[in-house]
């Protein structure tokens, strides 16, 4: 394939395509990136349920509109992630899921574990079938290249706390933006790259735009890759609210 934007600005770049696809020939032109902060999709145990339609104690459940992700791509995810980027790899994963993905980017020589983040996710959905806790947490794989790591947190834990399900954007798992603005304040500078080959509906993009960076989203999905789109050019002319620290953006 030929690497064709389908969106670009002086802050943002976005591929549509398979990730794999784009970053394989990202590799191969020898390109690289500061940092990579992504929410791949769950394994298939994870949204098991989910994908079925139904109802239960009277709640309806839509199947995921999305493939799950399969133990061939996160090889081949990590591989090229590690290949490609100077210094943190932050994941999105269920906690079950943490050691495989911490295997998979430990098969690059040249990168090693730091450490298991967690984010906490007030007023998420409880456990519709009632017969056991509900999940209100993420996990957060901390990856780095094998040089000496820093961040901007100090000394602080890595434990972060976002309220869930405020977001307005039509993405069933958008990450509130407020949590973006933070893990790219902590993790990164001003000026750095980001990538992010599961970019979805776009939130890491649109808050590197915002904080001064530049990134890179990739997203399979043609609508979703609209929907980032939208996304940034409307961060010109729309003022995001912070001071609530819930994520909603102003007027969207």
């Amino acid at each position: 394939m030929t690497l064709k934007p389908y969106f670009k600005n002086k802050s943002v770049i976005i591929y549509q395509g398979n990730c794999i696809d784009v970053m394989w020939e990202m590799a191969d032109k020898k390109w690289s990136v500061d940092h990579t902060i992504t929410d791949p999709p769950y394994d298939a145990v994870a949204h098991a349920a989910t994908r079925q339609v139904g109802s239960r104690n009277g709640v309806t459940r839509k199947p995921l509109d999305f493939e799950v992700m399969q133990e061939s791509d996160r090889l081949l995810a990590s591989a090229l992630i590690a290949s490609m980027t100077k210094r943190w790899m932050l994941t999105f994963c269920q906690i079950e899921s943490l050691p495989f993905w911490r295997v998979a980017f430990e098969r690059s020589e040249d990168v090693s574990y730091r450490r298991s983040c967690i984010c906490l996710k007030p007023g998420s959905k409880p456990q519709l079938t009632g017969d056991r806790p509900g999940v209100g947490y993420e996990a957060i794989l901390a990856m780095h290249r094998k040089v000496k790591s820093r961040w901007n947190g100090g000394g602080r834990s890595g434990v972060f706390t976002h309220v869930a399900g405020r977001t307005k954007v039509d993405h069933m798992t958008a990450k509130p933006m407020s949590l973006m603005y933070e893990l790219i304040e902590l993790f990164t500078d001003p000026g750095d790259v980001i990538l992010d080959p599961f970019c979805g509906s776009g939130t890491l993009l649109r808050a590197a735009q915002d904080l001064g960076r530049k990134a890179i989203g990739i997203e399979i999905d043609p609508k979703f890759c609209e929907l980032s789109k939208r996304r940034v050019e409307a961060a010109r002319s729309r003022f995001v609210d912070r001071s609530n620290g819930d994520g909603r953006e102003a007027l969207l």
